[in-house]
């Protein structure tokens, strides 16, 4: 039926629009006056979706001569002859002297669904405003629902149940927000579970997405730091916004979060950064970037190899500060080695015994490393020579060689001379 009924509405509008003019009815009342003789067509010759379209013409000359009936009845009187509709101040039934205003919450009497059905008829018949906002107010009674959770809790589904989907499509075209805005007026589209169809449709909605999500995080009581946390999947959902989510920022939440601020947080600092981040070689390097520069403050581009050294920033970055800061995914990337990424992303500025930790002076070749780092730094970085006298242990020290002096694996044993000897081995040749 629902589909039958929307099938046919373009027909109704087409229609009311011809007749636009008839005193005492606007656009609006034609459209409800359609719908009830559109219903009433499908529900009693039985129309199904195969052969609506030989309907259509009957149902035009239908709505034709029904609207021409209610130009000629609009000269004698504004409004269909209330009469004989049935009214809100009839009696409800025999032996009971209470009408179906009394029934309407604040107004006493207990709510039934025998009220419901009454008002509902009330409402078909009379399209007075009061009657169809009863029906809201009845339901709401007989659903035993705090005002406040209104919108969260009715939907179209809700209509269908209580026998109120020809209603609701004569007075509110199938929406459950104006149905729900005309009894409530106070509610907004956005206070729905779901939006009203249409809501998200073009730029319009797609800048109503973007400004209700940031009235969300900014009334969440998280710092502005936190919204990468927190503007989930989930998060994003149970607001409401699902569907612009999925339509608009295809599914992501970085996305979406950077519609609401553009260029103000990164892909990685979400709670889950999106899986294909770092298969893309300019976020691999825009993000060691941020790091290295925005975040651990380094000015790598403008610093030489011989800056670099000295400042020690190879030997201070390592796993954790790409963990902290969201980097876990670009980590696994180069096989868990911060060495790896930053040697990619600024090739040439750092030393081959520059980087990772003291590991380094661990394996096989660690004796050949240690021999091209010791010589370079006596002799390019400090500009000295292997005889020296300035060249003891607190030289290796203080000149960023410590883990390299130090290490029991590497056998130098602190020993200044066991590193000379190791660099130069031609000067002991006997």
């Amino acid at each position: 039926m629902e589909l039958l009924l929307k099938e046919a509405e373009k027909t109704i509008e087409i229609a009311a629009r011809k007749f636009y003019s008839i005193d005492g009815y606007d656009y609006e009342d034609l459209l409800q006056i359609g719908r009830i003789k559109v219903w009433e067509i499908i529900s009693e010759k039985k129309v199904t979706k195969d052969d609506f379209g030989s309907f259509r013409s009957y149902i035009t000359t239908s709505l034709y001569n029904l609207f021409g009936v209610v130009l000629r009845k609009s000269k004698a009187a504004k409004r269909i002859n209330l009469r004989e509709s049935a009214s809100l101040d009839a009696e409800v039934g025999e032996g009971d002297d209470r009408t179906a205003y009394d029934f309407i919450p604040d107004k006493g009497g207990e709510v039934s669904i025998e009220t419901l059905e009454t008002i509902k008829i009330a409402a078909l018949k009379t399209k007075e405003r009061k009657a169809i906002q009863g029906v809201i107010w009845c339901l709401v009674e007989l659903l035993n629902l705090k005002i406040e959770n209104v919108p969260k809790k009715i939907n179209y589904r809700t209509f269908v149940k209580f026998g109120l989907a020809r209603y609701l499509w004569i007075f509110f075209n199938n929406s459950p927000f104006l149905a729900i805005r005309f009894a409530y007026s106070k509610f907004e589209p956005k206070d729905m579970k779901k939006r009203p169809n249409g809501y998200w449709k073009g730029k319009r909605g797609k800048n109503k997405a973007i400004a209700e999500l940031r009235e969300i995080l900014e009334k969440s009581g998280y710092k502005p730091e936190d919204y990468p946390l927190i503007a989930t999947h989930d998060f994003i959902s149970d607001h409401g916004l699902r569907t612009p989510l999925d339509q608009m920022f295809s599914g992501s939440p970085f996305n979406f979060l950077d519609a609401v601020f553009p260029g103000k947080y990164m892909p990685w600092t979400m709670s889950t950064t999106p899986m294909t981040c770092f298969s893309d070689v300019k976020n691999v390097i825009f993000a060691t970037r941020w790091l290295m520069e925005d975040i651990l403050g380094f000015d790598i581009p403008n610093l030489d190899v011989y800056e670099i050294w000295r400042l020690g920033i190879g030997r201070s970055v390592g796993k954790k500060d790409f963990e902290d800061k969201g980097l876990r995914g670009l980590l696994n990337r180069f096989g868990n080695s911060p060495e790896k990424i930053i040697r990619f992303v600024y090739p040439g500025k750092f030393q081959d015994w520059d980087l990772g930790d003291n590991k380094k002076w661990s394996s096989p070749k660690s004796l050949e490393l240690a021999a091209k780092a010791t010589k370079w730094v006596i002799e390019e970085y400090a500009g000295l020579t292997p005889d020296s006298p300035e060249i003891g242990y607190r030289f290796f020290v203080e000149n960023g060689l410590r883990g390299m002096i130090t290490s029991k694996k590497l056998g130098l044993n602190s020993s200044p001379k066991a590193a000379i000897r190791n660099a130069y081995p031609e000067r002991y040749v006997s």
